[in-house]
């Protein structure tokens, strides 16, 4: 049974942003000897919360939560202008990125692991008084984030953090999301997370 914890000694953090770098490696997304640039330097940043998915002590998945700061989100370096007015009329934001599932699991963990993560996401970004999450995700991703409940902001656009791929910008308001995504994802993402979790977030 896979544990799903926030990443806090200097080993689990290495090995979360190892397993981003070698899964955005083999997606093109990054390039070789670049794992200490780009969007991978946010998991060392107070703001940043990482949570991991792990089985016997090996990590199967990913994901971080990047509250925003004076310093901005990673997404600002090529959609800070569709953000700006997210950041004038709804509140508090939070990026939602590095997210990475081990692909030597099945294809059913995978989809199951992606799932339990960004549940524990969401839980997060509510405990953390968190109004809307942004995302810069692939362009063919797109359908599965439309799906949460997801609204795309801007246009399409290459990404320099991610090897120059092609990008596009989302938002979920996290008040709203559960009366317009999917039921059986809606279901899945508002899991209540294990009592051992919930405390390590206070």
């Amino acid at each position: 049974m896979e544990t799903i914890s926030l990443a806090k000694t200097q080993k689990e953090i290495h090995d979360a942003k190892k397993l981003v770098y070698e899964t955005y490696l083999k997606m093109g997304y990054t390039t070789k000897n670049s794992e200490h640039q780009g969007i991978a330097t946010y998991i060392h940043q107070p703001q940043t919360t990482t949570i991991i998915a792990s089985l016997d002590h090996t990590i199967l998945g990913t994901i971080s939560l990047v509250k925003d700061t004076a310093g901005g989100l990673p997404m600002d370096q090529i959609f800070r202008e569709e953000l700006m007015p997210i950041r004038k009329s709804q509140g508090v934001l939070a990026e939602v990125c590095q997210l990475a599932v081990n692909k030597e699991v099945s294809l059913k963990l995978t989809t199951t692991l992606t799932l339990q993560l960004l549940s524990h996401v969401v839980f997060s970004a509510k405990h953390y008084n968190i109004d809307t999450l942004v995302f810069a995700v692939n362009p063919k991703h797109n359908s599965f984030y439309k799906l949460l409940g997801c609204t795309p902001i801007g246009e399409e656009k290459n990404y320099p953090a991610a090897n120059n791929n092609p990008a596009c910008a989302f938002r979920l308001d996290i008040h709203k999301f559960h009366l317009e995504s999917d039921s059986f994802l809606r279901d899945m993402l508002l899991k209540r997370p294990s009592d051992e979790f919930i405390a390590s977030l206070m």
